[in-house]
């Protein structure tokens, strides 16, 4: 959770965060596994139908009191920065803040990863795509501290020593 680092957040917004990661998701529960294992474009209706995950699993999680914040989370999942996300075309700040860096984060591992449908780009492009697309797609502020994050991984990767261990943790203070 480097972003929760860079973003200082507490205990329980971590918590709540980390929560609505692990379900942002769950409304794809009833979604026909025709639709979640194609190989091919999704049709129309098909693509409809997949668009609907972030208002059912926000309806399942919903009807759990203590989960309300998160029910909100998931339901923004796929808002886009610039209002041409779905499911309610929100934009901007009007998003939750949860919701945009799950978006982020959703997003950079669908480019970076192997699909069903075709074969992941690496990580070196989907960061740049993710960098391309701050400002319309994504929050360009959240994206900011989410490269950061990146490339502050990237130098302890890359600061293991000759034998093969990783270099301790006051090397990489200094």
């Amino acid at each position: 959770m480097k972003m929760a680092d860079k973003l200082h957040l507490d205990n329980g917004r971590r918590y709540t965060l980390q929560l609505a990661a692990s379900l942002h998701d769950i409304g794809k529960i009833g979604m026909p596994d025709s639709i979640l294992k194609k190989a091919d474009s999704l049709e129309d209706i098909e693509m409809n139908k997949a668009k609907d995950h972030p208002l059912i699993g926000s309806e399942i999680l919903g009807e759990i009191e203590e989960l309300s914040e998160v029910a909100s989370i998931v339901r923004h999942h796929h808002e886009r920065y610039d209002g041409k996300g779905y499911p309610d075309g929100v934009k901007g700040d009007a998003i939750p803040m949860f919701s945009r860096i799950l978006f982020i984060l959703d997003a950079y591992e669908a480019l970076a990863t192997d699909r069903i449908y075709r074969k992941g780009m690496g990580k070196e492009k989907a960061l740049e795509e993710i960098a391309k697309n701050a400002g319309s797609q994504f929050d360009p502020q959240l994206v900011k501290i989410f490269l950061e994050a990146m490339n502050e991984e990237d130098d302890v990767v890359n600061s293991v020593e000759g034998n093969g261990k990783p270099a301790s943790l006051k090397q990489n203070l200094q």
